[in-house]
């Protein structure tokens, strides 16, 4: 599951820091505790990415990649 940068662009966020201050709620959790965050993120078939710009729930620790992430994902898996 991904989350688009069109929802995120809906609500008026533009620049990076705004995105940084947006809360965001969970598709997986309910919880109102998406956060923006940078960091190596483990696919689940195992493939390792490092350094994933990306949103994740802090409450259930849920990922989901907006465009940009999807196009670091898929140069990393040889996906044209």
């Amino acid at each position: 599951m991904s989350l688009s940068l069109q929802s995120v662009s809906r609500i008026g966020v533009r620049t990076e820091t705004q995105i940084k201050d947006v809360i965001l709620t969970c598709p997986e959790c309910g919880q109102m505790s998406m956060i923006r965050i940078k960091d190596d993120c483990k696919l689940l078939d195992g493939t390792l990415i490092p350094n994933l710009e990306r949103w994740q729930c802090s409450s259930c620790k849920a990922d989901f990649f907006d465009v940009e992430a999807m196009r670091v994902i898929e140069d990393c898996l040889g996906i044209a």
